[in-house]
């Protein structure tokens, strides 16, 4: 169909060359009046009758022809003429149509792009969100770096202390097996020793390292709602923005262009975070093995406070010079009592109580022979497990050598020289030692469960992280397609559709800057 322009200049063209043709025929028609007024006026030379005649017949056979043909002319202007409004007839139906349809498709792609833009809000929003977060995985990088300088001394304090503790721990047990010949004042100093190193390992560093932890996790947690603040004002900012993005310069155009860069710069950083964190996740873990160390070596002191508390209770019994029954337990004997062992009949101390119990003790003896993993004792003759023997065997040589005649006198003077009330005090200065280390395993425990909820709070802000991400660049792909799609029908209609040069200077312009989201080029697949 031709164009609807050209048909109505068509038009105005035939219809001046009618009013000329018009004009024309009034002319000739004059000038024939005026020729047979001069012919037929008296005034002028007179003329013959025949040319008269030849001359009117000529002129009526040509304004016959002329009528003729003026009349064909007029005809074929009025064909066409008619022909021209039946063409603008339909022409303008087609224009209402044409126009129905391209309002609809403006008002569906309006909506599309109002969807379109609040999607790109939302996604402006978390990419801001992800700049702000990408600072505190500087901030974070920076702190495990000192946290790191701070582990390795550390480590390096803990090796001395691990070793000085190993010498101190050498030096205790030669102290315990010596601890017979020594006098109770040298008891009390070691014990007194052994409560100060216990009291130095559990509030040592341990207990600053986690109130070190838990202020940089405060300090990160106010920066993370420090973040949250920055995004809503860059929300309000973008939106203020795409509400009339000609009030803007070409800066804000330019930092958007940068901030596509920024996404980019931002993946290559979570990975350096993501390496930081698993290498923080390792010094947790090593923390937490030296932790159980040291939690040993607390038990380990625990048992040698009761083993000092055994003793010392041994020895206030010999000092009051009563004997303590033997201890049966289901499956072995352990010879820890005086009344185990067999002395001669002339030692003193000896009742015949002892000599029915020691009677009674040797049948028991005789059936414990039937139990597998015993072992007989040299020294008192039971039955003992292979795992408690040498433990065994050391306490009843010590015993052995304390009920031997030739102590009975340094026992007399060991009465005489310490008294009832120095070994009470002792035993308070016992109770009191166990209620400082119950006091220390209580902070042991809350310490250990401020470690585990730091790690928990740790793994929930790494799985928030990852949330984020994943929906940013769900969304910014989403967004992507959907831009795509949008272009792509409005280049559709431009092709298919005529339209005026400032809609198509507008969805030029549409288009541009849509291509600065993709990086300045816009690819279009078969499919799409």
């Amino acid at each position: 169909m031709d164009d609807p322009f050209l048909l109505k200049q068509q038009i105005e063209f035939l219809q001046l060359e009618l009013d000329d043709a018009k004009c024309r025929e009034v002319q000739m028609k004059s000038m024939y009046e005026s020729m047979l007024k001069s012919f037929s006026s008296p005034s002028e030379y007179s003329t013959s009758s025949e040319d008269l005649k030849v001359l009117k017949e000529n002129h009526s056979q040509e304004l016959k022809i002329l009528e003729t043909k003026q009349y064909q002319i007029i005809q074929t202007y009025e064909r066409k003429i008619e022909d021209l409004t039946h063409n603008n007839i339909d022409l303008e139906e087609n224009l209402k149509r044409i126009q129905a349809r391209n309002e609809e498709n403006q008002n569906q792609l309006k909506f599309e792009i109002l969807k379109a833009q609040e999607e790109k809000n939302r996604l402006e929003s978390q990419l801001k969100e992800k700049e702000n977060v990408e600072k505190t995985i500087e901030k974070l990088n920076t702190e495990i770096g000192k946290l790191k300088k701070i582990i390795d001394q550390q480590k390096f304090t803990c090796d001395e202390e691990l070793m000085q503790l190993r010498e101190n721990c050498n030096k205790n047990l030669e102290d315990l097996r010596r601890i017979y010949d020594s006098e109770k004042v040298g008891l009390q100093k070691i014990i007194d020793d052994q409560y100060a190193k216990i009291a130095k390992l559990s509030q040592g560093y341990l207990s600053e390292e986690l109130e070190e932890i838990l202020g940089s996790a405060g300090n990160k947690i106010d920066e993370l709602q420090n973040s949250q603040s920055l995004a809503v004002e860059a929300c309000k900012t973008l939106k203020s923005y795409l509400s009339n993005p000609e009030s803007h310069s070409l800066e804000t155009m330019a930092q958007y262009s940068a901030f596509v860069k920024l996404i980019k710069n931002l993946e290559k950083n979570e990975q350096k975070f993501k390496e930081s964190i698993r290498q923080k996740d390792l010094q947790i873990q090593s923390f937490s093995k030296q932790e159980a160390n040291f939690n040993g070596i607390i038990s380990e002191r625990d048992a040698e406070i009761l083993k000092l508390k055994k003793n010392i209770g041994d020895l206030r019994i010999e000092a009051e010079g009563t004997s303590k029954p033997p201890v049966h337990t289901p499956k072995s004997k352990h010879g820890r009592s005086r009344t185990a062992f067999q002395p001669t009949e002339n030692s003193p101390g000896l009742q015949p109580r002892e000599i029915e119990t020691q009677e009674c003790d040797q049948k028991s003896r005789k059936s414990e022979k039937n139990y597998q993993g015993m072992i007989e004792c040299e020294i008192c003759k039971y039955y003992i497990s292979t795992t408690k023997l040498v433990d065994h065997l050391v306490s009843c040589r010590m015993e052995y050598e304390l009920r031997s005649p030739s102590n009975f006198s340094n026992i007399s003077a060991y009465e005489q020289r310490y008294s009832i009330e120095k070994t009470e005090n002792l035993e308070k200065q016992l109770g009191e030692f166990k209620i400082a280390l119950g006091k220390l395993k209580n902070q042991r425990d809350r310490a250990r469960i401020v470690g585990e909820q730091l790690l928990l709070h740790l793994k929930n802000v790494k799985l928030e992280l990852a949330v984020s991400e994943e929906n940013a660049c769900e969304l910014q792909l989403d967004l992507k397609k959907e831009i795509k799609v949008l272009i792509k029908k409005i280049l559709m209609i431009r092709c298919r559709y005529p339209m005026p040069l400032d809609a198509i200077s507008e969805i030029d312009r549409m288009v541009n800057k849509a291509s600065r989201f993709f990086g300045g080029k816009m690819r279009f697949n078969d499919e799409d």
